[in-house]
C-alpha cells in the first residue's frame, strides 16, 4: 500500500492508492466502499467543520461567512410573479422553519451513502429518489458515474412542500397551463462561492413527462444567485432574461416553459439571512433543490 500527495495551487488533497493483489488473495469487501471509508478529508469550507470522507462536502459550521453583511430579513412580502406562461416565481415564499429543515435534512442525507460529491469545480451534487448520470444523461437506481451508491429517498416533507408550492402557483396560473406533478427525483446542488452553471435545458426526463410539460420546481436556500433564462433554443445574450433568486424563493417552470434554456451566472455572497446562518451554520454558497417527475 502506498500514498502520495498532490498539490494543486493552494489546495491539498490526500489521495490513497492500493497495491493490486491476485484475486484469490483479496478479501471479500466492496473496494468502492473501502475507498470512500479511508479517503482523506477534503476541506471545502476552510473552517471548523465535521469530519467527512473523500468526496463529501461539509456545508456546515464554516467560518468564512461575514454575518454582519448578510441579510437579516427580506424587505419584500410573499408574492407570486408570472414570468412567462407556465413559469412563476414564488418570492420569499418558504418559511424560516422550512428553510432550516431543508438545510439540516440535506446535511444529514449528504453525509451518508449517496450523499454529496463534487460534480464540477465549484459545484457539489446529490440526487434523491434516483441518480442522474451526467455522462449518459439518464436516471438510474445507483450512482454508476461515481461510486455505485444508492441515492436516498426523497423525504416526505420535501414532497409536501413541492405540492404546496404548485398549489400556490395555481392561484395565478391555470392548471391546464401548469400541470401538477409528484416528484420522484430531486437534484440537490451546493454552489460554492464562485459556483456557476452554464445554460442548459432539462430534457432528460421521459418523453411523456416532457410532452405533458410536468414542471420543474426549484428551491433556493442560502446566498442569492442570478438566474439566467431564455425561452428559445437559439441563445442570444441580448435576449436573455435575468432574475435574482434569494433564500426562500421557489421557481416553477412547466407547460410551455418546461424546456427553457437556463443557468446560474453568479452568486452574490454574504446575502443569506443572518438567522439562517446562526441556526444552521450553512457555509457561504447556495443550496438549490430541483424536483421533477421523470
Amino acid at each position: 500500500m502506498f500514498a502520495f500527495l498532490i498539490l494543486i495551487g493552494k489546495r491539498r488533497i490526500n489521495v490513497w492508492g492500493f497495491l493490486l493483489f491476485p484475486p484469490e488473495q483479496l478479501p471479500k469487501v466492496d473496494m468502492r466502499r473501502m475507498w470512500r471509508a479511508v479517503g482523506g478529508k477534503l476541506d471545502v469550507c476552510r473552517g471548523i467543520g465535521r469530519n467527512n470522507v473523500l468526496g463529501k462536502i461539509d456545508i456546515f459550521k464554516c467560518t468564512v461567512r461575514n454575518v454582519s453583511n448578510a441579510v437579516e430579513s427580506s424587505e419584500h412580502q410573499n408574492k407570486i410573479v408570472k414570468l412567462n406562461p407556465g413559469m412563476l416565481l414564488l418570492k420569499n415564499w418558504m418559511e424560516k422553519e422550512e428553510q432550516v429543515d431543508i438545510v439540516e435534512t440535506c446535511f444529514r442525507l449528504g453525509d451518508g451513502e449517496g450523499g454529496f460529491y463534487r460534480w464540477k469545480r465549484n459545484l457539489w451534487m446529490m440526487c434523491l429518489g434516483k441518480s442522474w448520470n451526467p455522462d449518459s444523461h439518464c436516471y438510474e437506481k445507483i450512482r454508476s458515474s461515481y461510486d455505485y451508491a444508492t441515492p436516498p429517498p426523497i423525504p416526505p416533507n420535501f414532497v409536501s412542500l413541492v405540492d404546496k408550492a404548485i398549489r400556490a402557483a395555481h392561484s395565478v396560473e391555470d392548471e391546464k397551463v401548469l400541470p401538477s406533478m409528484r416528484p420522484d427525483v430531486c437534484i440537490v446542488n451546493f454552489y460554492e462561492e464562485c459556483g456557476r452553471l452554464g445554460l442548459h435545458e432539462d430534457r432528460d426526463e421521459s418523453p411523456q413527462s416532457l410532452k405533458r410539460g410536468l414542471p420543474v420546481v426549484s428551491f433556493s436556500v442560502g446566498d442569492s444567485a442570478e438566474f439566467v433564462y431564455h425561452a428559445i433554443s437559439r441563445y442570444r445574450d441580448e435576449n436573455a432574461q435575468r432574475i435574482m433568486l434569494n433564500s426562500g424563493d421557489v421557481l416553477i417552470f412547466g407547460g410551455p416553459s418546461r424546456r427553457i434554456l437556463h443557468g446560474i451566472s453568479r452568486l452574490d455572497l454574504q446575502t443569506a439571512p443572518n438567522w439562517l446562518f446562526r441556526r444552521t451554520g450553512l457555509a457561504a454558497g447556495r443550496l438549490n433543490l430541483t424536483f421533477r417527475q421523470i
